[in-house]
């Protein structure tokens, strides 16, 4: 069953009169999430609650931003980890390999506590 599209949706541009009667244009931006990513949304700077999935999530400027957040494993490498025992030994390490995942349904409480 199709949804509806939004005006957004089918043109980038349109515009709405007002009580005054006249035309006031809109802009509506559209982001891109990619597959294997989640889109998490700011309204005025506030992180929003709602996840979006992949494809178009339809925006309105300098109001709304969207960012793409991997949900996919990753990893990530630190390289050159000098550590010491207890006995004053140095010991280094090359290279650490840390690999993760983030669930869609934490994302919202992973970005307010450490940010994108």
């Amino acid at each position: 069953m199709e949804q509806p599209a939004s005006p957004c949706s089918r043109r980038t541009k349109w515009s709405c009169s007002l009580d005054f009667g006249f035309p006031i244009p809109f802009h509506c931006d559209r982001a891109l999430v990619p597959e294997g990513h989640v889109g998490a949304c700011w309204k005025g700077g506030a992180l929003q609650e709602t996840i979006t999935n992949p494809g178009f999530p339809v925006k309105l400027p300098w109001i709304t931003h969207h960012e793409p957040i991997q949900v996919t494993s990753q990893t990530d490498q630190v390289r050159d980890i000098p550590c010491g025992t207890k006995g004053g030994v140095i010991i280094n390490f090359n290279r650490i390999e840390v690999v993760n995942r983030l669930r869609k349904e934490y994302v919202y409480e992973t970005l307010l506590e450490y940010g994108v």
